[in-house]
């Protein structure tokens, strides 16, 4: 990677479950990861918030039900997404990015009930407490023609705003066996400005780091998603040329969201 390429993987789903968050807690002790988004209305996000201040940063990722944005206005939304990063701030944290949960709320999917989502509004929220919002600047592939001015209006909204955006958003994790060579061809796909990576949240285990999307046993994973967090290419390196501009997060997420094209 060149000196103006940033890649950014933040765990997400942090306070869902214990099973997310002790997974999440041992990558971050080990210097895996450097950020992680939190489910502030979830019921573990204080223990959670608590054990990882100091070790990662904290972001804010957006938790909205169907019911609380249907036929909502701009004011009603953007105060929605204002409490929950006051939520954050009221617990002692001061996050640096904020993302949505869902597809959905960025109107994207078959249980989209507002056209947009939240984009806008998130971005509003967003630049009036300076964070980052994950929202790639490059258009992902698939987007219907509508989406897709969608997007270049929310991208442009959010560059007048001086909200800072990934270049791209990296989703699809290889198998363990393909990892080496994902990593050989990363430096191809990225852009400067940045990337974010997506991939399930991990649950630590006796041996090893399991797979779980919550509570219960955890599951071997079937695609690279710990291979890929622990490579010795991704960590950091106290020599490293780049220093601090390296900044090295990792997307868990714990829904198993993740699809193959």
């Amino acid at each position: 990677m060149t000196a103006d390429v940033r890649l950014r993987v933040v765990a997400d789903d942090v306070g869902q479950s214990t099973a997310i968050d002790d997974g999440v807690l041992a990558l971050a002790r080990a210097g895996h990861l450097t950020a992680a988004s939190v489910l502030v209305r979830a019921p573990g996000a204080l223990r959670a918030m608590a054990a990882l201040d100091g070790i990662v940063e904290l972001g804010v990722h957006v938790q909205l039900a169907p019911g609380d944005i249907a036929g909502a206005d701009t004011d009603r939304v953007a105060a929605l997404i204002t409490a929950q990063v006051e939520a954050m701030i009221a617990a002692g944290h001061s996050p640096v990015h904020l993302d949505l949960h869902t597809a959905a709320l960025y109107g994207l999917g078959e249980q989209a009930v507002r056209s947009g989502g939240v984009v806008a509004e998130a971005i509003t929220v967003a630049a009036h407490y300076r964070l980052r919002f994950r929202l790639p600047r490059r258009a992902p592939a698939g987007l219907t023609a509508a989406q897709t001015a969608a997007h270049e209006q929310a991208v442009a909204a959010a560059a007048v705003a001086g909200v800072t955006l990934p270049e791209v958003l990296v989703t699809e994790v290889p198998d363990a066996a393909a990892v080496p060579a994902f990593l050989a061809g990363l430096p191809g796909l990225l852009r400067a400005g940045g990337t974010e990576g997506a991939i399930t949240s991990p649950q630590r285990t006796g041996d090893g780091y399991g797979l779980s999307p919550g509570p219960g046993p955890a599951v071997e994973p079937e695609v690279g998603e710990v291979e890929l967090v622990t490579h010795p290419a991704l960590r950091a390196d106290p020599g490293d040329s780049l220093g601090r501009e390296r900044v090295r997060q990792y997307t868990l997420l714990a829904s198993g969201g993740l699809h193959h094209r």
